[in-house]
């Protein structure tokens, strides 16, 4: 079975925790306005630049990434309803189909902050 990205169980969410990264409000974006942001994992999130923030100016914001693991393959004596497994693969659609919505219109990508106090823009409280 191929190898494949999906969302953090909530315990392993909670594991692994939020990560912070930071972009640059491309120019044309203004408060109110959104723009979209890819993450290292390749997941496409939609910002909507905050109030006093403007083109140029670095915004700083949290997610959870997404882990690479195989399907599962039923080896640990669990079965998957063919309903759920359905449902499951009718919700990984859209959510691919969304992150291609987004990847047309256009991204900036994330970087991580800076190690230290030296970040001076706008945080988004994690999710």
């Amino acid at each position: 079975l191929e190898p494949r990205l999906v969302p953090l169980s909530s315990a392993m969410a909670e594991e692994v925790g939020p990560v912070t990264l930071q972009v640059e409000v491309p120019e044309g974006v203004g408060p109110g306005l959104n723009f979209n942001v890819s993450t290292p994992d390749g997941q496409v999130l939609q910002l909507t630049c905050p109030d006093g923030i403007f083109a140029g100016m670095m915004v700083s914001f949290s997610y959870f990434p997404v882990e690479e693991r195989q399907e599962d393959s039923g080896t640990d004596g669990t079965y998957m309803h063919e309903d759920d497994r359905r449902r499951l693969e009718e919700g990984a659609a859209i959510a691919a189909a969304r992150q291609e919505e987004l990847n047309s219109i256009g991204v900036v990508m994330a970087v991580p902050p800076p190690p230290t106090g030296d970040f001076d823009g706008f945080s988004y409280p994690p999710a």
